[in-house]
Formats: structure tokens, C-alpha cells, sequence
């Protein structure tokens, strides 16, 4: 049986519907995720539940407006209440600022070094995703044929305790494997 919609989560004449875009849109160039999408439009909680259920990040960041924002960020400047608990982020692994931001730029430099000519098509992931994993896994796939990168094509990214593990696997097979600490 179906619920009511709460007050707080329904349209009002001042919200607007936006039609879905003809062409997809490169969420490496806009930054936005579905669930900054969502947050951004003022989405009904089933809306939002089902990217969440599929594992959308809930600590994927976006850049708008010169901000830095998770989509717990985007509804709290907009005081959409109903969305806090579901955006909240669930982080089950643990690390200090500090060793996540010392791994973030470490991955950088791995990343040019492995996807030379890719640098500026693709968005490096943020580390501090994997915190949201149970399993602690990221694979970061990188299509050779249709984004013109000359060899490599997929990472699988881990974290080992407090030190992230990155395979490059390249489309002769060939792997590569980088341990990467916060330091270097």
C-alpha cells in the first residue's frame, strides 16, 4: 500500500520540473552525481533512496558556485530537513583527514603516471569514498577505444589498513601495481 508524501517532500508551485537533457550529460565536466541531482531538485526520499540502494555515494563531492559540496551539503543550504538522515554519509573505515588528503595526492600523481593522456578527461576518485565501502573496493574503469587512452584501461583501487593498493590493468593484460602512502 502506498504512503502519503509528507508535506515537506512535495512540490510546490515555487519548485521547478526540469525536463531530463536529450543527450547524456559527462558528469566528468558538470561534476554532479545523481544524488547531488536529486538533493539540488528537492527529490522525494524514495527518489533518493533507490541511487543509494544501487551504492551511489553519499561522500561524492561536486563543485559549485566556488564550493566543494556532498549532497548532505546541497540540502543543508537549502534546510531540507527530511533529506538529512538519508544523505548523511555512513563511513564504515575510519582514517584521519590527514592520511586521506596525504592519499588523495599521492593517487594524483599515479594517475598521470599511469593514464598519461587521460589526466584531463577523467576525474581522479576521492579516496575518501572508499571509506564509505564495506568492501573497501573501487574498481575505476577507463574505456581505451571510445576515450582515445592509449593503453591502460581500469584501476582497482584498496585500502590496506592506511595505505590505498592501485592495479592498473592495461588492455595487453599487463598489470601494474602501485602501494601508496599518505606521505609517498
Amino acid at each position: 500500500m502506498a504512503q502519503p508524501i509528507p508535506p515537506e517532500a512535495r512540490l510546490n508551485s515555487q519548485d521547478a520540473v526540469l525536463p531530463q537533457p536529450a543527450l547524456p550529460v559527462r558528469l566528468s565536466i558538470l561534476r554532479f552525481t545523481p544524488l547531488h541531482q536529486a538533493a539540488w531538485h528537492r527529490a522525494l526520499k524514495l527518489v533518493i533512496k533507490k541511487p543509494i540502494l544501487l551504492g551511489a555515494w553519499r561522500l561524492a563531492r561536486t563543485l559549485r558556485n566556488g564550493l566543494i559540496q556532498t549532497p548532505l551539503d546541497v540540502t543543508k543550504e537549502f534546510s531540507w530537513a527530511y533529506l538529512y538522515s538519508l544523505l548523511t554519509p555512513v563511513v564504515h573505515h575510519t582514517l584521519p583527514a590527514s592520511v586521506l588528503l596525504g592519499l588523495q595526492k599521492q593517487l594524483y600523481q599515479v594517475f598521470a603516471k599511469a593514464f598519461p593522456s587521460a589526466t584531463e578527461r577523467f576525474r581522479v576518485p576521492h579516496v575518501e569514498i572508499l571509506t564509505e565501502l564495506k568492501d573497501l573496493q573501487l574498481w575505476v574503469p577507463l574505456d581505451a577505444e571510445k576515450q582515445n587512452v592509449e593503453i591502460p584501461i581500469s584501476m582497482h583501487l584498496f585500502l590496506d589498513e592506511r595505505e590505498l593498493v592501485a592495479q592498473v590493468v592495461k588492455t595487453d593484460n599487463a598489470t601494474g601495481v602501485y602501494r601508496i602512502r599518505e606521505d609517498g
